[in-house]
């Protein structure tokens, strides 16, 4: 045998054996990254899944806890980790909460609410009267400058015997304004985003699996808003005198029209 041909031979030997050191080395690599997974995040994540019910932190961020880890362990299988029985038990029935939860308003967002229709109530020499008022847009904005005053309530979470989700509601800070209206941080106010699994309540798959809305039932105005679909507003006051100051009294309406999402 040629010399040339014996270094080629050897050569060759030499790489396939690194090229095995090297895979041998990314597996290694990966069932460490694995056991990381199970020693740092899986018995966090279990113990969530043990007290779904009674786990202190908000459902948001166990919602991105579990999301994080499945994104995670499902990239390390694709890498060609492998995993044990009970990990993969634990990472289906997490895939199966996560299928199961609402569509969720992103944490930032604005509406653009354009009326249809808007009547009301005046009050002339003594009296109300009908009156029919101008369309008028709206802004609806959540966002991190908006300052809301006053305790935030918490969020609500109602489960089947089975444990599946039904509702879900949260509140966020909102601010609402005519458009072309100037943006004041301080106007904002707290709303309820709520979140019902029609199907489930109802015990009727052919209906929508979610109806989101959004309510701000407050003392100087009122708004219940769904995303991309109808929404009412109306300014209703307190004012019961029958001898008002100057024979005056706020304007009172009502206006409904769509609303569409038009950031992010």
């Amino acid at each position: 045998m040629r010399p040339t041909t014996i270094y080629i031979i050897l050569l060759w030997t030499f790489l396939l054996a690194g090229s095995a050191l090297a895979m041998a080395e990314v597996e290694e690599k990966q069932r460490q990254a694995i056991e990381e997974l199970t020693e740092e995040q899986l018995a966090a994540i279990a113990e969530f899944d043990r007290r779904w019910d009674t786990d202190p932190r908000p459902f948001i961020q166990r919602i991105q806890i579990w999301k994080a880890f499945v994104m995670k362990a499902d990239e390390l299988a694709e890498q060609g980790g492998l995993m044990t029985p009970d990990q993969e038990a634990l990472l289906q029935r997490l895939k199966e909460r996560i299928a199961q939860i609402p569509p969720l308003l992103p944490e930032e967002y604005t509406l653009l609410c354009k009326s249809e229709l808007n009547v009301g109530v005046s009050w002339e020499n003594g009296g109300w009267v009908s009156a029919n008022y101008h369309n008028e847009d709206r802004l609806v904005i959540t966002s991190k400058d908006n300052n809301c005053k006053g305790p935030k309530l918490t969020e609500d979470i109602s489960q089947t015997e089975t444990g599946k989700i039904a509702y879900y509601s949260r509140h966020v800070c909102l601010n609402q304004r005519p458009f072309g209206k100037p943006y004041y941080e301080y106007q904002s106010r707290y709303c309820e985003e709520s979140y019902a699994n029609d199907a489930l309540i109802l015990d009727d798959e052919a209906k929508t699996p979610w109806v989101v809305r959004i309510s701000c039932d407050l003392y100087d105005w009122n708004m219940f808003i769904k995303p991309n679909g109808w929404y009412h507003y109306a300014r209703i006051h307190t004012n019961l005198r029958d001898k008002p100051e100057n024979d005056y009294k706020d304007s009172q309406h009502m206006e409904v029209g769509k609303c569409a999402m038009i950031k992010p």
